[in-house]
């Protein structure tokens, strides 16, 4: 893992964008915010991160996959967090996101999944991480 790896957040609550800010720097990452897909398009290509972070549900029938399809020709690791369950919309998602994290869960889930993902050398994990949670958001 970089110590500097930059990772781009894409949420559209402030207080989770700000939460996951404030932790992702405490561990050493640079981290860049977005709340929808224009403003993630514009920091990929302003920032060029390492990692993103998108939540799936970004308000107004905006999700996930409209971040994911507006960055369809940019390189970059993802990770989905979400708190749905219907199968049909878990499978777009991990069609396009590299990785998915369920809420609720532990900014040490969090932490695990990121510090694994930027230590990949491939775009690509083999097969989908996908880490249960049975705690809180931190």
């Amino acid at each position: 893992m970089s110590l500097m790896a930059r990772i781009l957040i894409v949420d559209d609550e402030p207080i989770y964008r700000r939460c996951l800010e404030h932790a992702l720097s405490r561990h050493g990452y640079e981290v860049d915010l977005a709340d929808a897909p224009a403003s993630a398009v514009e920091s990929v290509l302003r920032c060029h991160p390492d990692l993103m972070i998108c939540d799936w549900c970004l308000g107004a029938g905006v999700t996930g996959l409209d971040v994911r399809n507006a960055l369809a020709d940019v390189s970059l690791k993802s990770i989905a967090i979400t708190g749905m369950t219907d199968l049909s919309l878990l499978e777009q998602a991990s069609d396009a996101f590299d990785s998915l994290l369920f809420k609720p869960f532990t900014i040490e889930q969090l932490l695990k999944l990121v510090d694994s993902m930027l230590a990949e050398g491939s775009n690509k994990i083999a097969d989908n991480v996908i880490v249960e949670s049975t705690g809180t958001t931190e």
